[in-house]
């Protein structure tokens, strides 16, 4: 088993990520960048463990 991030603290971690990614998207002017799409996948590999 890999180290990682206790359950609950996964939860927060990836209900995070996914509250980011809902916000920019619903955002208007965030909404509207060409390239969000690689911000956001970005922002989200970064926070979640490997």
């Amino acid at each position: 088993m890999r180290p990682g991030p206790e359950t609950a603290e996964a939860r927060i971690i990836v209900l995070a990520v996914l509250t980011v990614v809902d916000n920019a998207a619903r955002t208007g002017v965030t909404g509207e960048r060409t390239d969000l799409a690689d911000r956001l996948d970005e922002m989200g590999t970064a926070l979640l463990p490997a």
